[in-house]
């Protein structure tokens, strides 16, 4: 006799590996997920912060001198 399984668990695991399969396509077709975007920018507005911080404001010098 074969082993008795539940219809439902199957079919919900099923549908959940073909999420699972979609997901990944779709990851390579658009990119980073949405976490990692959001990392990014934070790093990417982080540095530029920093930069700007480090920056010589030459319209400074130009007022004095004027």
């Amino acid at each position: 006799m074969g082993e008795v399984i539940n219809l439902n668990k199957a079919r919900k695991a099923q549908a959940k590996a073909q999420k699972s399969l979609s997901t990944a396509q779709n990851r390579t077709l658009f990119g980073l997920s949405a976490k990692l975007r959001k990392t990014e920018l934070q790093k990417r507005e982080t540095r530029d912060r920093q930069h700007d911080g480090h920056r010589l404001d030459d319209r400074k010098k130009d007022n004095n001198s004027e």
